[in-house]
């Protein structure tokens, strides 16, 4: 019987460093107006049209890179490999229980003030884009475009949640995810990659292990903060014991 043993909660940052275009609805169509909006909030803390990193982004990406650096050419939907076991697969395939969450990432007080001092009250750029053609070394015909973007040095924060239910195999898992969080650092999140765009860093800030007892019939669950550094170390080895 498969029993949820502990929860990790990693505290991360997310940092452009180059500028970064996760595509939103367009919901007016206006002459001269941005062609490619990024998603936004309709409301945070007050303020209206905030940029912010769907969790959904992230996983994807990172699961994308995991599979192709396995030889994985499509989205795997197994049930079985270590993949559908860290990210899940459609109902009827499922036969292991998912470990991650990712969460959404917000913007932090810093990064919304940063905006407001640089970019003149709006809270992203607008970069114009020709396309040219390659014959005539000319501005192609409707070629001219504008790209809605992030600015460099905004920081965003949310949580990863991973769940573990086996010790040595989970321990297994999330080495792996965190070799995806690495390859993203090296490709780009959002779109427009080849053009230099979405280009981030990631820094793991804290970390929360909720541990979960069987007692008495019923369950206790026990909080502690530990360190980014040795939380494997304090995790695995206290729920193997």
């Amino acid at each position: 019987m498969v029993r949820l043993k502990g929860i990790l909660k990693f505290l991360y940052e997310i940092e452009v460093v180059t500028g970064l275009h996760i595509g939103g609805a367009k919901e007016n169509v206006e002459i001269g107006g941005i062609d490619n909006p990024v998603i936004k909030l309709k409301n945070f803390k007050g303020l209206s049209d905030v940029p912010y990193i769907p969790g959904s982004s992230v996983k994807g990406k990172i699961r994308s890179l995991l599979e192709l650096s396995l030889g994985k050419s499509s989205v795997c939907s197994c049930g079985d490999c270590d993949i559908c076991k860290i990210f899940g697969t459609s109902g009827t395939t499922a036969k292991h229980p998912i470990r991650i969450r990712i969460f959404d990432f917000y913007p932090k007080d810093e990064t919304i003030e940063l905006w407001e001092n640089y970019l003149e009250g709006a809270y992203t750029e607008i970069k114009a884009e020709n396309t040219i053609d390659r014959l005539t070394s000319t501005v192609r015909r409707g070629g001219l475009r504008h790209m809605e973007r992030v600015i460099p040095g905004s920081i965003f924060e949310g949580d990863i949640i991973f769940r573990i239910f086996d010790e040595n195999e989970d321990k297994r898992l999330l080495d792996l995810f965190e070799e995806g969080i690495k390859l993203l650092q090296e490709d780009y999140l959002g779109g427009s990659g080849s053009r230099g765009y979405g280009r981030i860093k990631l820094h793991l800030r804290g970390v929360v292990y909720s541990s979960i007892k069987n007692k008495n019939g019923g369950i206790r669950v026990e909080k502690k903060a530990l360190g980014p550094d040795n939380y494997k170390n304090v995790v695995f080895i206290s729920e193997g014991s």
